[in-house]
């Protein structure tokens, strides 16, 4: 039976600002991860290490309502609101939500209409090119799931192995569509971190507007997100080096991939014995630089084209199904296997949380014959579950479009608007750290499919067109 009392608890507590609100909640949290500064290696994979620090060094109480949970709750519900509201007006408009020509960072969400059928060359069906969209859609829901439930997953083994591949996939499918090297597509790269300068200027400012805002954001990481600095440099370095290497030299883009695979392993090394905030998003950007050039070892069109063909979609869903299978049964019947091949990243003592999904071993380990035939190795097996998981999710995909073009066209749409819940899921899990109180009441059995819940409903709000409306000027500069 669930613990209701306990629930009921949690709540009062949240509510309560004699009991010191949010702050009390923050700190319990602190208290009950004793190996959390430990196990993150910089900034972690949050704006801040922890949370929100709403107490002083001192380990006074700031002067935060406990009501700051009823706003929140509030806020979160008239968002939810506009959302449906705005859905039912563009209905009425449209006949449907529409879709949007995505843009290089989001779609844009001013305006959401209908756009033409695109060339046969391009995609064969707009239902092809939806399933990358719904891909992102659910890849998301993963990186959500996976972020806000960090304690959990120490133990949620079986979940943690499961979504490991969520952020290779993410950077691989960016790869993919991150081949143009354009004038006004590297220009429009140069714009991907706004939401980082956006929140960097907005600590910085309110540090030298209020004291007692030091103390707070304290923990900030220093750099905002991660993922939107990388992809700027991957588009501005990685794909300019892969265009130019393979149309202008001539060169196979396996070699290339192999070269730039052995040159971030020399890197990484280096990176590895840096200090400061900053040297996280280099790590990422060497460790991941591999998976996104590998998006574009082939066309865009071919992997559309893939699940365009029956037989060949049945051949891909197939060969899929079967790699995934003996991924986790080898897993699960060697665990030595499981700590050598790293891609697994499950082992706190191989790959901790917190650390980006980086194996220790390409960090710290010094460079060596051996160590670079190993590296290649991995990197092998991490492309071929990225490539399995994502033939997995578009079989799944081109079959529930079959069934239900209604949903599968719902899906694309939110996932076409992605980033938005990217930059928003992290502003808002920093502001309620007392969910993980929430789910300490649940019963055991019950969180995992309670935080993906959860985590299903924080993308389709986050990702939503109203949200993009409002969110817009955040998440894209306004003069694009």
């Amino acid at each position: 039976m669930p613990d209701w009392r306990g629930t009921a608890s949690v709540l009062r507590r949240l509510l309560q600002s004699e009991r010191g609100g949010l702050g009390s909640v923050c700190h319990l949290e602190r208290r009950h991860w004793p190996a959390l500064d430990e196990a993150l290696e910089g900034g972690g994979v949050g704006l801040f290490s922890g949370c929100l620090a709403l107490r002083g060094a001192d380990g006074e109480r700031q002067p935060w309502r406990g009501g700051l949970a009823v706003a929140l709750l509030c806020t979160w519900l008239a968002l939810v609101a506009y959302n449906i509201v705005y859905a039912t007006r563009r209905r009425g408009g449209h006949g449907a939500e529409g879709r949007t020509e995505a843009g290089a960072a989001a779609t844009s969400a001013e305006e959401e209409v209908p756009r033409p059928p695109p060339p046969k060359g391009r995609c064969q069906t707009a239902a092809r090119c939806e399933i990358w969209d719904a891909t992102k859609f659910l890849l998301m829901t993963g990186v959500i799931f996976f972020k806000g439930n960090e304690e959990y997953l120490r133990d949620w083994t079986v979940s943690r192995a499961a979504l490991r591949p969520v952020v290779p996939c993410f950077i691989f499918v960016s790869g993919v569509f991150g081949t143009s090297v354009s004038l006004q597509a590297l220009v429009k790269a140069l714009f991907y971190p706004w939401p980082c300068v956006l929140v960097m200027g907005a600590i910085f400012s309110a540090r030298c507007l209020d004291e007692r805002l030091v103390s707070a954001t304290a923990g900030f990481n220093g750099f905002a997100f991660w993922y939107l600095w990388c992809m700027c440099f991957w588009r501005l370095a990685v794909s300019t080096v892969m265009h130019a290497g393979n149309r202008k030299l001539g060169l196979p883009v396996v070699f290339l991939l192999l070269a730039l695979q052995l040159l971030v392993h020399a890197l990484l090394n280096t990176a590895g014995s840096l200090a400061g905030p900053w040297n996280d998003v280099w790590r990422c950007f060497l460790f991941y630089a591999p998976v996104f050039a590998a998006g574009q070892l082939v066309e865009p069109s071919f992997w559309k084209d893939t699940f365009a063909e029956r037989r060949r979609a049945a051949a891909t869903a197939a060969a899929s199904v079967a790699f995934v299978v003996l991924w986790y049964l080898l897993l699960a019947a060697s665990p030595a296997f499981g700590r050598w091949n790293t891609a697994y990243c499950i082992d706190e003592e191989t790959c901790s949380m917190g650390n980006y999904g980086i194996p220790h071993d390409v960090l710290h380990e010094p460079i060596s014959e051996a160590g670079l035939g190993e590296n290649v190795a991995v990197l092998a097996l991490r492309l071929g579950i990225v490539l399995a998981y994502l033939g997995v999710l578009g079989a799944g995909l081109r079959v529930l479009g079959a069934a239900s073009p209604g949903l599968a066209a719902c899906l694309a749409g939110w996932g076409e608007r992605s980033v938005f819940a990217y930059v928003l899921h992290h502003l808002w899990l920093e502001l309620i750290p007392g969910a993980a109180e929430l789910l300490d009441a649940a019963p055991a059995a019950w969180r995992p499919a309670l935080c993906l819940a959860l985590a299903t409903q924080a993308t389709v709000v986050l990702s939503s067109g109203g949200t993009a409306s409002l969110a817009r000027w955040l998440v894209i500069p306004p003069w694009l």
